[in-house]
């Protein structure tokens, strides 16, 4: 989420962006879409130099810059890439951050990466640290410890106070660290530990992310025991307790909502994307009792539209996802499965009536996992890193190197050029605020179906 201008917003001047967003948001609802649409490989970025794309961690597209970025732990940097042409622009910082550590992904950098101010990285680094690198040139600009041992994983921007909240999934108990993006310190934590308005989590912390309807965050707790501080049992990493979802005021940084999800929904939640109207969308990583339900994913409310966590569907057959995304423009949700039963796939949901389009598959089971994806709601091309490792051939069919790997480019295939012109405006994902006048923020939008 990016702000054009720094200025402070007002808690009125929400309201306003609330509003401008349930307006927009009802007539993406209205708007149809393609039936049965599939993505399709139109290019590949291949990194410089014979640098190999095989561990990686989260991407995000800024549609104001038309940048793509990704935490690539193989080249120690953050993929910096020209959504317009495709090209990679620079590799933020490489070399500063931790890499594949030989002690496994809980100690591995970079992780997860945030544009703020439409100038700055924010990244997680492998030892416990956020990392601030200019958008520019890539340099170091601010390194910050959140006082823990492992990895700063996922994150999520307000741009509307300047506050940012990452995941420190792997500590015991995991805990969310929330920074001023205007100062570059460190407001405050909140450990997940059953205390405060938190769940017990036995199972880390992933996704979260601000909606622009509420000002609140959401994060996602993959596991909750019901008997903390007693020790789960030994497969507890299964999934063998429901998981939840919190809600959290980032100014005050205090639990607003909690809520318990069902197995039977999603087992395992783990990454989020704010959808249309009230939705958010929980990608679900799967389990034993999941694969006896139909291995489902969940949408939920999030509190603008019913009460916070009621349940608006669960999708079956899209179990696996660590990352998904929202795509404005075509009302869809992508899911980068790679924990399937199956192979890797993309699933895709169509966010107005929750059908599932055709997976797209993107690596063999078993493979390096491919589970990170991004959507340009404004060029509506799709970003997948795909691994050297996970046996896909989609790099070398639009004219990479698959033992290399690649950023793979896709695109919705069928899309009808006249529509996409006559359609109605929605915003984009994060809804973006571009500037203020008076009270009216002006938002990011895109052409919507």
């Amino acid at each position: 989420m990016n702000v054009l201008n720094k200025n402070t917003v007002s808690r009125r001047q929400v309201t306003c962006l609330t509003a401008a967003v349930a307006s927009a948001m009802m007539m993406l609802a209205a708007t149809p879409t393609i039936a049965n649409e599939t993505l399709v490989p139109v290019a590949q970025i291949t990194l410089p130099g014979g640098q190999k794309i095989t561990s990686f961690d989260i991407s995000y597209v800024n549609p104001q810059l038309g940048i793509y970025v990704l935490g690539d732990r193989t080249s120690k940097a953050v993929d910096v890439v020209n959504t317009k042409t495709n090209t990679l622009l620079f590799q933020a910082g490489q070399g500063l951050f931790v890499g594949a550590s030989p002690k496994g992904n809980n100690f591995s950098g970079p992780d997860g990466v945030v544009i703020v101010y439409n100038k700055e990285l924010w990244v997680g680094d492998g030892d416990s640290t956020m990392k601030v690198l200019s958008l520019f040139d890539g340099h170091l600009a601010f390194t910050m410890s959140t006082g823990g041992t492992t990895r700063v994983d996922e994150m999520c921007y307000d741009p509307v106070d300047a506050i940012i909240m990452a995941a420190n999934n792997a500590e015991t108990p995991p805990f969310g660290t929330i920074f001023s993006a205007r100062t570059k310190t460190i407001l405050g934590k909140l450990t997940f530990d059953g205390k405060n308005g938190t769940f017990a989590s036995t199972n880390g912390a992933e996704q979260c992310q601000w909606s622009p309807r509420t000002g609140k965050f959401y994060i996602t707790i993959p596991e909750v025991n019901p008997n903390y501080p007693n020790p789960p049992p030994a497969d507890a990493g299964s999934n063998i307790y429901p998981g939840g979802v919190l809600q959290i005021d980032p100014v005050s940084m205090k639990v607003t909502g909690a809520v318990l999800i069902p197995i039977k929904n999603c087992s395992g939640p783990q990454g989020m994307a704010i959808g249309p109207g009230s939705q958010i969308l929980i990608g679900c990583n799967g389990g034993p009792k999941s694969a006896a339900n139909g291995d489902p994913v969940v949408v939920i409310d999030d509190g603008s539209g019913a009460a916070f966590g009621t349940i608006l569907a669960t999708i079956p057959n899209q179990v696996g996802a660590d990352m998904v995304d929202y795509n404005s423009t075509l009302s869809h949700y992508t899911l980068a499965k790679s924990a399937a039963p199956g192979p890797q796939a993309i699933g895709v949901i169509d966010a107005n009536n929750f059908t599932s389009d055709p997976d797209v598959t993107t690596g063999v089971h078993g493979g390096g996992g491919n589970h990170s994806i991004a959507s340009d709601p404004v060029t509506n091309q799709y970003y997948l890193p795909v691994a050297s490792t996970s046996g896909s051939k989609l790099c070398s069919s639009v004219g990479g190197v698959d033992s290399q790997g690649c950023i793979l480019v896709l695109k919705p295939s069928g899309t009808d050029s006249d529509e996409v012109a006559s359609a109605p405006t929605c915003p984009a994902q994060g809804t973006p605020v571009v500037n203020v006048a008076g009270f009216s923020p002006n938002v990011l939008t895109s052409v919507c179906r």
